[in-house]
């Protein structure tokens, strides 16, 4: 069975602050893996070669207290809410977000029709209308923030032919999203289809 060396995870989607995550070595594997910065610990100033121990040796310079703190933080929040009534809010929100889409004339789904399984992600394209343009609309003219372009993966947007149109326009719901939210963008998305196809 094969046994990863280390596990690494971005902790955004959980609720962490930006720029947080953390790193999960498999013991007695840490010291295959170097570090890329080396300087001021802190705790052994005298040494002229940075310390080789943990977690030293992956600490050079002032540690992330505010995201330290933060990532404590959401990880307490998120084991009082529980991770499966999360997901649970999240797969309902998802749900109610693709189905308010799917009734728009106008609009292909890139996203798949599967109800009761989501990451709380959709996607989607106006034929004719740059996604760019379309996302700029909805920030500027009903305040929905979303992203849009090719999301740093143009072969699956070559594949889904959607270069024509920028990429796509991806909503996404979390945690603290409210369905009233989840029906406002519905809204701008349907007014957005109307004016412009």
């Amino acid at each position: 069975m094969w046994v990863p060396i280390f596990w690494r995870c971005p902790v955004t989607r959980g609720c962490g602050p930006l720029g947080t995550g953390v790193l999960v070595f498999r013991d007695g594997t840490e010291a295959l893996v170097e570090p890329l910065k080396f300087g001021g610990t802190g705790t052994d100033s005298e040494l002229l070669v940075h310390p080789d121990r943990l977690p030293e040796k992956f600490e050079c310079g002032n540690l992330n207290m505010p995201g330290i703190a933060g990532l404590a933080a959401a990880a307490e929040w998120v084991l009082e809410q529980t991770p499966q009534r999360l997901q649970a809010d999240l797969v309902r929100k998802s749900d109610r977000l693709l189905a308010g889409l799917q009734s728009l004339a106008g609009l292909r789904l890139l996203t798949p029709e599967i109800p009761g399984v989501s990451c709380g992600i959709v996607s989607f394209v106006i034929p004719g209308f740059d996604s760019r343009e379309a996302a700029m609309v909805l920030e500027q003219s009903f305040g929905i923030q979303c992203r849009a372009g090719l999301h740093c993966a143009p072969l699956v947007h070559a594949a889904l032919g959607t270069e024509s149109t920028g990429g796509a326009v991806r909503l996404s719901v979390g945690a603290f999203t409210t369905e009233a939210e989840v029906d406002q963008a519905v809204g701008a998305v349907r007014d957005l289809v109307s004016e412009f196809v």
